[in-house]
């Protein structure tokens, strides 16, 4: 993002440059995360759906990329659950499972699906890798057919990060705690 970017966006919210920083600091954090899941992701589809190897790849290489995306994103997931999400539940009912008052479980939600999916993508890519089975793009292509909810997902997550949101929930010293993370 760039400085003038930043600027308009503390303007239109109200806010000194500084406090949009401190209450945008998770969404600046989770979107590096999520742009490089996103791209290894889209290496992944693009394989699948033109039917070819990206340039420069031998099979096995890419499918230990993919398993090396499955791990990310399945650590990833596992760090937001126990942790992230924990703490911000405390006052975002977003973060919250139904039954325990959420009132948006769409990310919560989604990552239901995207553990569903990444069970079966990980479960083929080792069957290749162990030579169990062949590389094919059509059994690929319908392994990544959580994807949809994968790419929604990852930007839903930053805008609900974001500092307009954030400042609807945090105090300025209560998002101090968020900078462990």
């Amino acid at each position: 993002m760039s400085s003038s970017s930043t600027t308009k966006q503390a303007a239109a919210l109200g806010m000194s440059l500084e406090d949009f920083t401190q209450y945008n600091h998770l969404a600046v954090l989770m979107e590096a995360f999520h742009s490089r899941l996103r791209d290894q992701f889209m290496v992944l589809r693009k394989a699948a759906t033109t039917r070819a190897l990206p340039r420069g790849y031998s099979s096995r290489a890419f499918i230990d990329g993919g398993l090396r995306f499955c791990q990310s994103l399945a650590m990833h997931h596992a760090i937001e659950e126990e942790y992230v999400f924990k703490d911000l539940a405390v006052k975002m009912p977003q973060f919250r499972r139904p039954e325990d008052g959420g009132t948006a479980p769409e990310l919560l939600a989604q990552h239901d699906v995207m553990h569903d999916g990444l069970e079966r993508l990980s479960g083929y890519l080792r069957r290749c890798k162990s030579g169990q089975e062949e590389l094919d793009w059509g059994e690929l292509e319908a392994s990544l057919g959580w994807g949809d909810v994968l790419l929604a997902h990852l930007d839903a997550e930053v805008e609900t990060l974001g500092a307009a949101s954030m400042s609807k929930y945090w105090t300025l010293e209560e998002m101090d705690g968020f900078r462990r993370y």
